[in-house]
């Protein structure tokens, strides 16, 4: 493994241990401890929930890293910078967006950094996407079988609009290639450019 990844590793890594010790002296043992106590058997229910979650999202990059050009990489070596992306995505200030420079890190050492920065965009705009799905699919269920008054209807009538924009705008981004001519012109700009 190259020494320049490894300094990487290093860095997030005690960087979520600074984060972790922040939280918890914030918080305060005592309170977590409490309210794990509170929980009482739901905490194994929903750490069960939330680990068949990452798994269904390591599959899906998976589905996303695979292709005749690319060597195949374990599932174990995707789910682990599935959970870890997402820990960092948490405690980082710019929501959903932390865990990815990490996730391309740690993917490049398995598949070259061109095609785990192209993987790790690609399954980002898919998960925000499902998103977006998911919000329509909501709605439009909630007015069937809710039957809620006009005034939340026309509310949800919006999401459901709203949601059909942003899965046309994502598929005529992967369509259409938005990403890269945005890439292409944040390229042109002077200080970005090299990090670019």
């Amino acid at each position: 493994m190259p020494l320049k990844t490894n300094k990487y590793r290093t860095v997030f890594f005690v960087l979520g241990i600074i984060a972790l010790c922040i939280m918890v002296y914030h918080i305060g043992w005592d309170a977590i401890v409490g309210n794990i106590r509170k929980t009482g058997w739901w905490f194994a229910a929903i750490i069960g929930i939330w680990f068949v979650v990452y798994l269904l999202n390591a599959c899906s990059w998976r589905v996303i890293l695979r292709d005749e050009n690319t060597p195949n990489v374990s599932f174990w070596n995707i789910l682990k910078p599935t959970i870890s992306g997402y820990a960092i995505n948490y405690v980082t200030p710019v929501v959903a967006l932390g865990g990815e420079p990490y996730r391309i890190l740690e993917m490049r050492r398995h598949v070259g950094g061109k095609k785990a920065t192209s993987s790790v965009l690609l399954y980002s705009m898919m998960h925000i996407m499902s998103h977006f799905l998911f919000w329509l699919t909501g709605a439009a269920l909630a007015v069937v079988w809710l039957r809620p008054s006009w005034a939340i209807v026309a509310v949800l009538g919006w999401v459901m609009k709203l949601s059909i924009i942003g899965i046309i705008f994502f598929l005529k981004a992967y369509r259409k290639g938005l990403l890269m001519k945005t890439i292409r012109i944040a390229g042109k700009i002077p200080f970005l450019k090299k990090w670019v």
